[in-house]
């Protein structure tokens, strides 16, 4: 089991994702020996102990993080976070690439 995170941001979401993945999420996920790449503004988590809720916190930390650090202002646009799991019969995608950084 696992959290999808889709999210967008008012600027630079490349910064967010980087800082989301520094703090242990993923852009991808394995199912089946496969990677499966995620769209650019959504991540992955099956980390113990999150939960939707919790990882809508972590994003909105981790872009008070980087306006405070960066002195940016990045605002949160819209966000959803689902619980998933592979196992789920009703889900398809295509696998893409990893994203270029």
């Amino acid at each position: 089991m696992g959290i999808l995170l889709s999210y967008d941001v008012s600027t630079t979401h490349r910064i967010v994702k980087d800082e989301l993945i520094k703090r242990g999420y993923l852009d991808f996920f394995v199912f089946q020996d496969h990677n499966y790449y995620l769209p650019n503004r959504t991540l992955w988590t099956d980390r113990e102990g999150k939960t939707p809720e919790k990882v809508l916190t972590d994003l909105q930390l981790a872009i008070d993080h980087i306006n405070q650090i960066r002195g940016k202002k990045i605002t949160l646009e819209r966000a959803v976070t689902v619980t998933f799991t592979q196992e789920m019969k009703q889900w398809a995608a295509i696998i893409g690439t990893p994203s270029v950084r």
